[in-house]
């Protein structure tokens, strides 16, 4: 059963719906009874390969559809991500990538790295930052990705501030964390 279907994934595209039933996939009989049935469906995408025009049968309200989804590159997962430590704020931080984003109902317009790790005595863990913040902005630079977020921490330890206001998002709520780095 399709529980969920990303904007502008192939399924998407294709037209798969929340709710469906996918009784076939490239010609293959799906038979997933129980959750771990699961990763012989998951085998047979990654088998057919990015680029391949698969053919997908769903029950779709007691119907059966018949689809076509050109499979692509499977995107990034936490798993896989990129991370970037910075000795600056003493943060471990990580891509926003799509799975994280599902499973913290964030929309794509939501831009910015997530705190993977906060070192302990750390000018961040003085300031209560913690894993699981979304860093938005520092100071006035938005972040909109590792890269980003980088150059930003570059631009403070050349400038070497006494206090870096930082923009960030947890949960639902936004808001400042006030961090006072320590410049040896």
């Amino acid at each position: 059963i399709v529980s969920t279907v990303v904007p502008g994934s192939p399924a998407h595209i294709a037209g798969l719906q929340e709710g469906d039933v996918i009784i076939s996939f490239n010609d293959n009989p799906i038979r997933a009874k129980q959750d771990r049935d699961v990763m012989g469906f998951t085998q047979l995408v990654r088998a057919a390969g990015p680029g391949k025009a698969a053919p997908v049968r769903v029950l779709r309200k007691g119907q059966e559809v018949n689809l076509t989804v050109t499979l692509a590159e499977r995107p990034r997962t936490s798993e896989d991500a990129e991370e970037f430590t910075d000795d600056v704020f003493g943060l471990t931080v990580r891509e926003l990538t799509r799975d994280v984003r599902i499973r913290l109902n964030l929309s794509e317009d939501v831009q910015g790295v997530i705190v993977r790790t906060v070192k302990s005595g750390s000018t961040a863990q003085v300031g209560k930052m913690q894993p699981g913040v979304i860093v938005l902005a520092i100071g006035e630079v938005p972040i909109r990705n590792l890269e980003e977020y980088k150059a930003a921490i570059a631009k403070v330890q050349e400038q070497k501030p006494t206090e870096v206001a930082v923009f960030a998002r947890l949960g639902s709520e936004t808001g400042f964390f006030r961090l006072e780095p320590v410049w040896k």
